[in-house]
Formats: structure tokens, C-alpha cells, sequence
């Protein structure tokens, strides 16, 4: 086999790798798609509990994109979903309040209030907390107009919000701002570019493998032989005398 055949089949044979490869990811978020999300289209973590014996327990800074430099538009296509908070109070008789909103804003709104900011968790769902001293009791959060997105309530109760390009930072509170907080709650996130995805990955798949394919058979046949000419016979000329 030339070298020239030689390449042909290595080359074949990577794209038929890629190709199995890009099979599988399809094949797994074609599978993610169907088998894990919920009745309303959304990933569901587990249930965990949010305790504090301060007046609000609140999320790092969440950065998403808020530089022009960064890459917001993926932020601005809807690229990143719609995210959704499941709460439910431990007390039904204390409603709870659960909002997002411009970190500044939640800054200056906690300013001085004792709080717990949520900095790690484990598999477990166990949280770790970051503990903010203060000694100011906020007003209730309700009254705040800032939130691009809030619920409130006394039993279970869920907070949506389409993913906005911003520095965010989630709040849970007892509705009336007084301190002891005592939730549990799952987060989920719901995005429709799964499908599309799974859809591209298994088209490439497909010619990947039917490209390799190709390639490893033609250079691993052999070219056939062109069969050689019959011999030809020596001629005599009418009236020649052999010598």
C-alpha cells in the first residue's frame, strides 16, 4: 500500500472517530432532553435547606455578561434559559419572600443587616456560608421596587426569571424582614437549545461516518489491473524467402 493510500485511511478512520463521538453526544442530549427534565421542560436539583438565624440569606454576585466586552449577546439570545427558585417555607405561618435583583441595588437595600451569603455547598446539599454582621432591621422586601423577579408566600411557591445579561444576586427572606429564615428549595433551569444541539451532532455523526467510511474503503481496495495485450505474431511477407 503507497503511503498516498496510507493517509487516506488514517485519515478516514479519524473522521470516523469524531464522527462516533459526535453520535454520542447526541445521542446523550437527545436522551437529557427526553428522560431528565420535568413535566414543565426544567432541570430540578434536589431539595436543600436554606437556614439562617439572620434576617436573609442571599447568593454570591452572579455575573452575566454585564461588560460589554464579554459575552453578553449569548446572554441576550436567550442562550442561557429561563432559571427557576422552588421555595417552601419550613413555618407556613411566617411567609416567605424570595427575590432577584441588581446586586448594587441588593447591596444598598442589606446595608448594615445581618445576613448569611451563601459561598459553597456540597453534593449533599449541605451550604456554606459567609456570615455579613450587621445590626439594622431591613423593611419588609416586598416594598422594594427593584426585583426583576419575586414571589411571596406562606406555602410552596416558585420564582422564574428569563436569564437577563447583569450582576445578579438571589434573595430569600421572611416576607416581613424579620430574622430566622428556614426554606427549603430546589433550583432548576429550563433551555431550548438542547434539541437543536442534539439534532446538529447526530447530522455531523452521520456524514463524519459516511465520509470515513468512504475514504477507509477506497484506499484499502485494490485498483484492479488492466489486463496486458495479447502477444502479436510476426508477419510474413507473400513471396519472401526465409533465410
Amino acid at each position: 500500500m503507497s503511503l498516498n493510500r496510507i493517509a487516506v485511511v488514517v485519515v478516514g478512520c479519524l473522521l470516523g472517530t469524531v464522527g462516533l463521538a459526535a453520535a454520542a453526544g447526541g445521542a446523550a442530549a437527545a436522551f437529557v432532553h427526553v428522560a431528565v427534565r420535568d413535566d414543565d421542560g426544567f432541570f430540578r436539583s434536589d431539595e436543600f435547606d436554606l437556614r439562617s438565624e439572620t434576617a436573609a440569606v442571599t447568593s454570591e454576585r452572579v455575573d452575566l455578561a454585564s461588560d460589554p466586552r464579554d459575552a453578553a449577546w449569548v446572554v441576550d439570545r436567550g442562550a442561557l434559559g429561563t432559571v427557576a427558585l422552588d421555595v417552601r417555607s419550613a413555618d407556613p405561618s411566617r411567609p416567605l419572600f424570595a427575590g432577584i435583583g441588581p446586586s448594587d441595588e441588593v447591596d444598598a437595600y442589606l446595608r448594615d443587616v445581618a445576613r448569611d451569603r451563601v459561598v459553597d455547598f456540597d453534593e449533599a446539599g449541605r451550604m456554606e456560608y459567609e456570615r455579613l454582621d450587621g445590626e439594622r432591621r431591613p423593611t419588609a422586601p416586598g416594598e422594594a421596587s427593584f426585583w426583576v423577579a419575586r414571589t411571596e408566600s406562606s406555602t410552596a411557591t416558585d420564582l422564574t426569571w428569563a436569564v437577563d445579561d447583569g450582576d445578579w444576586t438571589v434573595v430569600v427572606m421572611n416576607a416581613d424582614g424579620t430574622p430566622g429564615v428556614d426554606v427549603r428549595a430546589r433550583v432548576g433551569i429550563k433551555v431550548d437549545w438542547i434539541v437543536p444541539i442534539a439534532i446538529v451532532l447526530l447530522i455531523v455523526a452521520v456524514l463524519l461516518l459516511a465520509v470515513g467510511t468512504v475514504l477507509a474503503v477506497v484506499a484499502t481496495n485494490p485498483r484492479p489491473r488492466r489486463p496486458l495485450p495479447p502477444p502479436t505474431r510476426p508477419t510474413t511477407t507473400a513471396g519472401a524467402v526465409p533465410s
